[in-house]
């Protein structure tokens, strides 16, 4: 016998859980083995899926605050992970960057 929508709706829902719970998990172990931390590490994903932004821009898509997003940079710039660069078109405005010479994850 088949199960109802509603059933079959919550079993889908339950495994993406499961598997949103793998990938967080193993991005974490990941992200520990190369020596970063897991606000690192999605900044990293962050700028692999969006390209080159600003810290301010990455403050707000991470909902850190930007005195802590400038920790996770110095600490990414440390690791070799990514470059600050000045803005193309306004010299003004920094711009970070994944080396992706170093990018593995």
């Amino acid at each position: 016998m088949g199960k109802s929508a509603p059933e079959a709706a919550q079993r889908v829902a339950e495994q993406l859980r499961k598997v949103i719970a793998a990938v967080v998990l193993f991005n974490e172990q990941v992200a520990a083995q190369v020596g970063m931390s897991a606000s690192e590490s999605q900044t990293l994903h962050l700028l692999e899926l969006h390209g080159p932004l600003s810290p301010s821009e990455l403050a707000k898509l991470t909902k850190l605050s930007t005195g802590t997003m400038t920790g996770v940079l110095d600490r990414l710039e440390q690791l070799g992970f990514v470059r600050r660069e000045r803005h193309p078109v306004d010299r003004r405005r920094i711009v970070v960057t994944p080396d992706l010479g170093r990018v593995a994850l």
